[in-house]
């Protein structure tokens, strides 16, 4: 065999193995866009038995509970009878002072817990467009408006087993009897002054 002869079969063998390389390449490529493209696929959303609640929590068994009980809360009775705690949960009326960026949050937390029915909202702002990033009960349409009107009409919709009632105003415009007909106040509040004045009138 002449020496041209041998090189020009080297450069076929050459050739055929960078075909076959670069078809290799492409398949995992294929593979991998394929394996990274997202999923048009959607979850169904969880069942309020699947999620859970309030009562599941804190009725599931720790390994770190105290002498007296298996329980992660220790004393704490969480029975479903009339002196469990979930019952004076469930039986109380709440206030949450403040819907803004703390507020959602806690309508959110409360409304999940699937324990709590009685709710008021106080806020006295309206929504901004620079509120959107973080306080997620808030949509575009929604600016202008409320923000404790808005956030009320959010969980309502979306969690009809807890009814939210919105007050637009002041927390000054109320007076000591109104904070007196409620079990539980949650402070939402950004403000220190107002943060005070409703320390003082509750204490």
């Amino acid at each position: 065999m002449t020496a041209s002869t041998t090189s020009s079969t080297n450069n076929k063998r050459d050739a055929s193995e960078m075909t076959t390389c670069t078809a290799m390449m492409t398949d995992d490529n294929n593979a991998a866009a394929s394996a990274a493209a997202p999923t048009t696929t959607r979850r169904r959303p969880l069942s309020r038995r699947q999620r859970g609640n309030l009562s599941t929590l804190l009725t599931r068994k720790s390994p770190f509970g105290n002498e007296t009980g298996s329980l992660p809360i220790g004393e704490l009775d969480v029975g479903m009878g009339e002196t469990g705690a979930s019952s004076l949960v469930r039986n109380a009326k709440i206030l949450v002072v403040g819907a803004g960026g703390l507020g959602c949050e806690i309508l959110k937390n409360l409304a999940m817990s699937c324990v709590v029915k009685d709710v008021v909202v106080m806020d006295l702002d309206t929504i901004d467009v620079t509120n959107l990033n973080r306080q997620f009960l808030f949509r575009s349409a929604d600016v202008g408006h409320s923000k404790a009107e808005r956030a009320a009409k959010f969980i309502n919709e979306r969690c009809p087993w807890m009814n939210v009632v919105p007050y637009h105003g002041k927390i000054q415009d109320k007076d000591a009897e109104f904070y007196r007909q409620f079990k539980v106040v949650i402070s939402g509040l950004d403000n220190i002054e107002a943060r005070r004045w409703l320390n003082g009138m509750i204490n």
